[in-house]
């Protein structure tokens, strides 16, 4: 079977994969570097006991541990991330997350989300970046939920910020918004019942819906997370001159996708600024009253925004996630090119 087809996995068939490769000992960290040594064969497998090359979603063994869904959840994650010891922890505030958010939301629902986590899908031998940037750029552009496991500074890393400047495109493309428009919704300086109207389907949404469906949820732990660490100095930062990648020739072509998804590195900063600012906020950070002071006058007090959980953007809109919603507005962003809206009828004659 095309390995191809397979494009997410239950958190069973993650942590199937994870328990499958990881080491004997327990004291050694078992991280996501861990999992690129041996798929590039440059320490051995645990399960075949010789180094070699290969594609876990190659492997017809594999393959009963994957999805060919799309994934309803994305995943964004620093590689110094313990497969063993934190990520379990970051899943289980996810579900506890959710849980507050909805509190009919059950286990089973919950093991039956499919996820993305890049390292057992990017080819680790591949030496073609714009195609794993055309795969990656697709996935988190139609995930119906993109989250990210704040730990260890992601906001340095190129590709999770890729990954959130995709998210950021997805909106601003299906919501067809202006630069300035964008980033007052990220930074939550619009109204929260102002209208959009979505190119996919033509229907408007609420500000705070577009927040609530489509935009990056912050997931943090508080044994793993410093929220000041990882967010505060991105307030006001220049986030693309200082990213960081592994490799150093995958710098420059994220931050040219960035630029031809984007505009500009200048409106890339502004985006991500207004996302720690954001964050940090919603977060309840110590440093956030410093930043960016709350305005009472945009959210009227005779209609406040829907509740959120301090452990995330904002709100996540459960029954869009899952089967019991089959609303034609849970399907995730289609960006596909969308015919122009009809034209009126024609007024009737005087």
């Amino acid at each position: 079977m095309d390995p191809l087809i397979f494009k997410s996995f239950t958190h069973e068939g993650l942590m199937a994969l994870v328990k499958k490769y990881e080491p004997p000992d327990q004291d050694v960290p078992f991280t996501s570097h861990s999992l690129q040594d041996i798929f590039t064969g440059r320490t051995k497998s645990p399960e075949s006991g010789a180094p070699r090359k290969f594609h876990p979603r190659a492997e017809l063994e594999n393959q009963k541990h994957y999805q060919t869904k799309n994934p309803d959840i994305a995943i964004s994650y620093t590689w110094g991330l313990d497969l063993r010891r934190e990520l379990p922890v970051f899943f289980e505030q996810l579900y506890e997350r959710l849980r507050a958010i909805n509190f009919k939301f059950t286990r089973a629902e919950f093991n039956k989300l499919t996820f993305w986590l890049d390292i057992f899908f990017v080819d680790q031998n591949s030496k073609n970046l714009a195609l794993d940037l055309n795969d990656a750029q697709k996935i988190y552009r139609d995930a119906q939920m993109h989250v990210f496991f704040l730990f260890r500074d992601p906001l340095s890393r190129g590709w999770i910020l890729f990954e959130i400047g995709v998210r950021a495109w997805a909106i601003k493309s299906d919501f067809h918004l202006e630069d300035h428009e964008m980033i007052a919704i990220v930074s939550g300086d619009v109204d929260p019942h102002k209208t959009y109207v979505s190119r996919n389907d033509w229907e408007q949404y609420k500000v705070a819906h577009i927040l609530n469906r489509s935009c990056t949820q912050f997931i943090v732990c508080d044994r793993v997370t410093d929220v000041n660490t990882d967010l505060f100095k991105y307030h006001s930062y220049d986030t693309f001159s200082n990213m960081v990648t592994s490799q150093e020739q995958d710098k420059p072509m994220i931050q040219a996708r960035l630029e031809q998804l984007l505009g500009s590195r200048t409106q890339f900063n502004h985006l991500i600024q207004a996302f720690a600012k954001r964050a940090l906020h919603k977060l309840g950070s110590k440093f956030a009253p410093q930043i960016l002071p709350e305005n009472p006058e945009v959210e009227p007090a005779t209609a406040p925004e829907p509740p959120t959980d301090a452990g995330c953007w904002s709100g996540v809109p459960l029954l869009r996630l899952l089967a019991r919603s089959p609303s034609p507005k849970a399907v995730s962003l289609n960006l596909r090119p969308a015919l122009p809206p009809p034209a009126p009828p024609p007024p009737p004659p005087p």
